[in-house]
């Protein structure tokens, strides 16, 4: 049997071990918590904002989302500023808006930017805007238009709507200072693209490639453009990467040069390697 001492000993040591693990942010909430208290934002009747070292936050919703909303994009800037290879300046400004007219009426008095869209990044005033959709909710739609603030690029609807599709489901795993995220399948968008896939017009990739009339615009470029990013992130993250790089800043609709350059293979292969890759993936339970 120990000894007293050692038994008090023993005692003291597991009361600190419990206090710094109640101490340790590992949470959501408490990520939350590192942000200064909510203050009133009189632009909307209940409105709320905070400010925290990753931007100024305004919200139509509860405080308790609103702390998520600073977890949320605090742990996407050390993400985001990896996967994208820069960093934004400061200044920015994140706006959740809880229903339509809320969202409709800040878009036409303050941004100036669509009313009919989810939610839009305008990266010359620094803003993002979000609606908070009963259908889509607001985390993967910040977290898409976030994405476009780290990506600015003059190239093809694709390449940036796809990129940020990729990204706007990013899940973190591991804890403290191991905390990182991985990017899984987007459910929404696979559905969509097996949408697409069941007709023969759609199933191949070379029309987004070669710049080539997309069939139905947006739609084509979301699904298509989600799934072809998330084919070149799994095939090789470092070249996806430097490839992105290499075309932030060029213009035209036509890449098949770029991505060949950078992979390997020509856009028939691409094409063929594509179709196989996205025939197998299936959306996480």
């Amino acid at each position: 049997m120990p000894a007293e001492g050692t038994i008090q000993r023993m005692r003291t040591r597991a009361l600190v071990v419990l206090l710094v693990v109640l101490a340790t942010p590992t949470s959501t909430s408490a990520q939350g918590r590192k942000a200064t208290k909510p203050k009133p934002w009189p632009a909307f009747e209940g409105g709320l904002t905070v400010k925290t070292r990753d931007a100024a936050f305004f919200t139509t919703l509860a405080a308790v989302e609103l702390q998520k909303m600073v977890a949320r994009i605090g742990e996407l800037r050390r993400f985001y500023e990896s996967h994208f290879g820069q960093k934004l300046k400061k200044g920015w400004r994140i706006v959740v808006l809880k229903d339509r007219p809320q969202f409709t009426k800040y878009q036409r008095e303050v941004t100036k930017g669509r009313a009919g869209v989810q939610g839009q990044c305008f990266a010359e005033q620094k803003v993002v805007t979000v609606c908070d959709h009963s259908r889509y909710g607001w985390n993967a739609t910040l977290s898409h238009e976030y994405a476009h603030a780290y990506y600015k690029c003059l190239g093809p609807i694709w390449l940036r709507e796809g990129i940020a599709s990729l990204v706007e489901v990013a899940v973190g795993t591991g804890q403290g200072k191991q905390r990182k995220l991985k990017i899984p399948v987007n459910p929404p968008r696979l559905r969509g693209l097996r949408l697409y896939q069941g007709r023969k017009h759609y199933l191949s990739i070379k029309h987004l490639i070669r710049g080539e009339k997309e069939p139905d615009g947006y739609g084509y470029s979301y699904e298509h453009g989600w799934s072809f990013h998330y084919y070149l992130f799994n095939k090789n993250p470092k070249r996806y990467r430097a490839f992105l790089k290499t075309v932030r800043k060029r213009r035209g609709k036509d890449l098949s040069g770029e991505l060949e350059k950078a992979f390997g293979l020509d856009v028939d292969g691409l094409d063929a390697e594509w179709t196989a890759f996205t025939k197998k993936l299936e959306a996480p339970r």
